[in-house]
């Protein structure tokens, strides 16, 4: 509606204004400070006060089914109309396919036979006219019917493979699966949702998601939608992975038996008139000979190493310097007894202050080295070992005699690593 200015325009008091004096009596004209009146004859009365008699928007009322109706059945809807002044009435109907019969009268009667699943949720509406206004009223079918199904497509990739489907259905169906033609057990990793909902309708749209298929789920997956008044069936092919391991190293090489393209000359062989003309293919017992080969040498390589760890591990016991550590608790038993390494028994345990000066007449500080020092190089022949002292982070440590060191003194104790 667009907003219009009326002035210095009187109206005749007469049933064509009564749609106006409801507007006003309903505050629907927005007329602000303005005044409404009508000519009766000769006098100009107002709008709002002015009795407008036998003037009436119409009432429609449809009597509606009271039972749920079937696909197949037939129905009468019939649509009653009251108005004064008379009214035109007409059914507004959903685009459903053919038209459908329509008696008008004061009783407009809709007749329908062979109720259509098309009809199911639809909205009939009964409309009527007159010079005051317009009214209509509207009925809604109930009609139940076996699953249909609408749609269903190849899978596609998605966060999870769906193969989607559509189904109508009334009353809403159940939905089963087969997969190469048995019942599919649905889980966490498969199963049914159902994404989005009509409104006012009894369509699903819904997915068979399957979570990481493989090979393993590659076939014919089957839409088994079911009621109480049938069920339908539509199968579709999926294809999610190829199967990795269609080879198998038992058989025949693939294409082996085929002649190839450029045959090579064979010669016949001794004890035989025909030679093969076929290509090499790999038998059972020459796949056994070659697991049998590469057994044996694994099991070769696994002795000689067990061997070479035992003789490295004998090898590595033994000192670096090939001294036997008997033959060094032998030698130079007084300096042993200076050191305090053994206890000949005989002799009573010396003090503390006589040990501390044998200690002491055998050991010398450690010389700081500076740039101009003077570092004898040491031979190896002017060093005897005399005792195992240890084993540190980097090796044994042995007590040895050191000749030629230092001028004053012709052998003197170090440790050596």
């Amino acid at each position: 509606l667009h907003p219009s200015i009326l002035e210095g325009n009187p109206f005749n008091c007469s049933c064509g204004l009564r749609w106006l004096q409801l507007w006003q009596k309903g505050n629907q004209a927005e007329l602000g400070n303005q005044s409404l009146g009508c000519w009766e004859g000769s006098v100009l009365v107002p709008l709002s006060s002015h009795p407008l008699r036998a003037c009436e928007p119409p009432t429609v009322r449809i009597d509606a089914p009271g039972v749920v109706l079937r696909q197949g059945d037939s129905v009468n809807l019939t649509c009653h109309i009251t108005a004064q002044p008379p009214a035109t009435g007409e059914w507004v109907l959903p685009e459903v396919g053919p038209e459908l019969p329509v008696r008008s009268a004061w009783e407009i009667v809709l007749e329908i036979s062979n109720v259509s699943s098309s009809l199911n949720h639809k909205d009939l509406t009964c409309r009527a006219e007159n010079v005051v206004g317009l009214a209509e009223d509207s009925v809604m079918l109930n009609v139940t019917f076996p699953p249909v199904i609408l749609l269903l497509n190849e899978a596609i990739s998605q966060h999870f493979w769906c193969i989607p489907f559509s189904v109508d259905s009334n009353p809403a169906p159940s939905i089963r699966w087969l997969f190469n033609g048995s019942v599919l057990a649905e889980g966490p990793y498969i199963h049914t949702r159902i994404v989005e909902y009509e409104h006012n309708s009894t369509v699903l749209h819904g997915c068979l998601e399957l979570n990481h298929p493989t090979h393993v789920n590659n076939g014919n997956y089957t839409l088994l939608p079911c009621n109480p008044l049938g069920c339908a069936a539509r199968s579709v092919q999926g294809r999610f992975m190829e199967n990795p391991f269609s080879f198998s190293p038992e058989e025949p090489i693939p294409g082996a038996g085929d002649p190839p393209a450029h045959p090579a000359p064979s010669f016949p062989t001794p004890g035989t008139r025909n030679s093969s003309q076929e290509g090499p293919v790999e038998t059972t017992d020459d796949h056994t000979f070659g697991v049998s080969v590469a057994v044996a040498l694994a099991v070769l390589a696994s002795l000689f190493l067990s061997i070479m760890l035992v003789v490295l591990s004998k090898c590595g016991r033994r000192s670096k310097f090939g001294i036997n550590r008997s033959a060094v608790l032998a030698q130079e038993d007084d300096l042993a007894m200076s050191l305090h390494f053994m206890n000949l028994g005989s002799s009573p345990p010396p003090s503390a202050e006589s040990k501390l000066d044998g200690l002491k007449s055998n050991f010398i500080e450690n010389p700081q080295y500076f740039c101009n020092a003077c570092v004898h190089h040491v031979q190896r022949r002017d060093i005897v070992l005399k005792w195992e002292l240890g084993e540190g982070a980097f090796g044994k440590v042995f007590l040895a005699e050191c000749y030629n060191l230092l001028p004053e003194q012709e052998k003197m104790l170090v440790a050596v690593k």
